[in-house]
């Protein structure tokens, strides 16, 4: 299990096999390869060199791939993952799903929704 972290350093939720939860344990979507889903499998973005996509196929930010940081498009710090797994795809795709259902920052919240 992995730890998503907020911009503020607080917990916003994790990631159990390919399986995103918020921190009150409900699914919140699917990580498979580039892409991430939501909890009813529909294309909810994609990361590619480094780039986050809506799944309209428009840029809405970028990732770190040296400390698993995201950032909006603005390159304002979304949030961050202490994390063993090796994919730049989910640490992006975790904070713009994360931050596009809970509403988080107001920047995150337009992302996908």
């Amino acid at each position: 299990m992995e730890r998503i972290y907020d911009h503020r350093d607080s917990t916003y939720g994790y990631l159990r096999g390919n399986r995103i939860y918020c921190k009150k344990n409900k699914l919140m979507g699917y990580v498979y390869g580039n892409s991430l889903y939501n909890p009813n499998g529909q294309l909810a973005g994609y990361v590619n060199d480094g780039v986050v996509y809506n799944c309209y196929g428009y840029p809405v930010g970028y990732a770190s791939q040296s400390d698993y940081t995201v950032y909006d498009g603005s390159r304002q710090h979304v949030g961050h993952v202490h994390s063993t797994f090796t994919s730049l795809v989910a640490a992006a795709g975790l904070f713009l799903l994360l931050g596009g259902i809970f509403g988080g920052r107001r920047r995150t919240s337009s992302f996908f929704w």
